[in-house]
């Protein structure tokens, strides 16, 4: 597969809200996108998580302020990672509800990634939460749960579990990376 890194497509994105009675969640779209069609297709997702994340915080409350924002870890070299939060407050109480969520692309085919499309099949990825690859306070001892929240930055992988987020290089992964996996995009420049 060739990639053209010298045309730049990244996407633009612009801030969109979903507002409401007791309603006020800011998530991100993309615009101006070189291929339509992905453009489209990452945006519903977006939209579907986002409204999903809503549903799961109205539940069960008859009067709870529901507001969220969102981040982009990354958007680069076709790479699109974001973060979206989503906050709840029940009117009657002072404790806030929090949940994140987050989305990954590959903007070259409009694939959601998740993270074991990141590594070679044959690699045991799971081992990337022993020493020497996990760079955080605590140590991970729990069972590897198969489905991940997961966002990128330029140099690391972030993975989220029980709500932690424990952070691994890029560098580190680089032998169990599969040999098309679009993060390899990103170790050029490392």
């Amino acid at each position: 597969m060739i990639y053209l890194y010298e045309v730049p497509c990244d996407p633009k994105i612009i801030s969109q809200k979903v507002t409401g009675p007791r309603l006020n969640v800011t998530h991100p779209r993309l615009v101006n996108f070189c291929d339509y069609s992905i453009e489209e297709s990452v945006n519903e997702q977006i939209k579907n998580l986002v409204q999903q994340m809503i549903q799961t915080c109205a539940q069960d409350h008859e009067s709870v302020m529901i507001t969220g924002r969102y981040k982009i870890n990354l958007n680069t070299k076709y790479l699109l990672s974001l973060s979206q939060e989503v906050f709840s407050q029940r009117t009657n109480q002072e404790t806030l509800y929090s949940m994140m969520k987050s989305l990954n692309f590959d903007l070259f085919t409009g694939k959601k990634l998740t993270l074991p499309d990141l590594f070679d099949k044959e690699s045991d990825y799971e081992k990337i939460f022993t020493f020497p690859f996990v760079v955080t306070a605590e140590p991970f001892r729990e069972p590897f749960p198969k489905e991940n929240d997961y966002f990128l930055t330029f140099k690391d992988l972030v993975v989220i579990i029980n709500q932690k987020e424990f952070s691994i290089p890029l560098l580190k992964l680089k032998k169990i990376l599969f040999n098309d996996s679009p993060v390899k995009r990103l170790l050029l420049h490392l």
